[in-house]
Formats: C-alpha cells, structure tokens, sequence
C-alpha cells in the first residue's frame, strides 16, 4: 500500500464519519424539535365543577362522539356546556356515578355524559371508559331535527 492509497482511505473514512455525523445531528435536532399533534377535544363550560377527576378524557370522549354526526371536522364547535339542573352523581359502596347532559348551542346538539369511578380509600379512580351517549329521553332533547348517531 502506497501513501496515495492511505489518503485516499482516510478520506474516504473522514467523508463517511462526517456523513454519519450529519445524519445523526440532524435525527436530534427532528426528534427535540419535533411537536405532537394537538390532541383533538371539545371544551365543557362548567366541567370542573362535577367532581371529575379525568376532564381531558370526557371532552376526548365528546369530541369523538361528535365527529360521528357532522359531515366535516371543521364544523365542530370548540365549546360545550353542561345543561343547568342535569348533573346527576348517585353511587354505591364501590364506585360513584356521574351523569349530565351536554349542550353544544352553535351546533344544535346535545349529548348525555356518563362517568364511572371506583371508590378507595382516598380518592376516586376512573374504572370504566366514559361513555357519550345520543340523548333519548324526548323531555331532554331540546334541538329538533338532530339525527345523532
């Protein structure tokens, strides 16, 4: 092996180990500036004053529960209220139930929520998953022409 051969493999050998730099420099730089999408819900006016424990995982919930009944995602409201007089908390010696129903105005509809949690010692813990429900009861449903599904 002559001296033009060993320079030529040292660069070659310099070329790949910077070329592997730059790939991993730029792999950190995509991972630490890489942001998560936002995580899609719709907010509960008045939600925080039910008790419950996991709000993200209702409006989570609602915001599901609702993209099933419009045609396009950009029609969904941002806002929601709990309906006056609805809130509805009942339980037993192993779990608390919530109950209440869900008024989005500027969409005209309206949906009941329904919270399980099971009871310990100290605290309460979410147990079931959270339920969305189409409102049935005719005295509850106050926007006509509402096919919910």
């Amino acid at each position: 092996m002559n001296w033009e051969d060993t320079q030529i493999r040292g660069r070659i050998i310099k070329a790949m180990l910077e070329f592997i730099f730059l790939i991993a420099a730029i792999s950190v730089l995509f991972f630490l500036t890489k942001t998560s999408a936002p995580i899609a819900m719709i907010e509960i006016d008045g939600l925080s004053k039910t008790g419950i424990q996991d709000e993200t995982a209702i409006k989570q919930s609602l915001y599901n529960k609702v993209k099933l009944n419009v045609s396009s995602v950009a029609t969904i409201s941002d806002s929601a209220t709990i309906r006056e007089g609805s809130l509805s908390k009942t339980e037993d010696e192993n779990y608390e139930y919530t109950s209440f129903i869900v008024d989005i105005p500027s969409m005209k509809q309206s949906y009941v929520a329904n919270y399980i949690a099971a009871k310990t010692d100290d605290s309460l813990i979410t147990s079931e998953p959270i339920n969305i429900e189409c409102i049935t009861e005719q005295e509850d449903i106050i926007y006509s022409g509402f096919d919910c599904k």
